[in-house]
């Protein structure tokens, strides 16, 4: 099942950053989209983190939301998306028709419907 189809996107749609991954701009013909994640409140950020749906090509169980680890093998504070099963635990996932399916419908949805994405705005709390 897609992402969009899921209860949950709708509490993290706001915070998807869609654009095209800009090693690709040189010597490729269709751009890969690359789905980052803006900075989420912290229980959100964890209720994503924490959250599991089915991989796109195998059915396993995994979590499409993941910190992006840095060159020091370290994790950012740098979340992503990912439809798949990790290349640690599945490298063939990623590759083929039904990942590229799911990354074009949520490539599609958010040049059609959202525009210009930029981040949710924070609302300072007074008392």
């Amino acid at each position: 099942m897609s992402i969009l189809n899921e209860p949950f996107f709708k509490k993290v749609e706001d915070y998807f950053n869609v654009h095209t991954y800009k090693a690709d701009r040189v010597d490729k013909v269709e751009l890969r989209p690359w789905i980052d994640m803006f900075r989420m409140p912290p229980d959100l950020e964890r209720e994503a983190l924490d959250f599991t749906k089915a991989c796109v090509k195998c059915g396993d169980t995994m979590h499409p939301f993941r910190m992006r680890k840095g060159k020091n093998g370290r994790f950012t504070k740098s979340m992503y998306y990912a439809a798949t099963c990790s290349q640690d635990d599945n490298k063939t996932c990623s590759k083929g028709p039904l990942a590229h399916k799911e990354y074009k419908a949520i490539t599609t949805y958010f040049k059609k419907e959202k525009g210009k994405r930029r981040p949710p705005t924070k609302q300072l709390m007074l008392f």
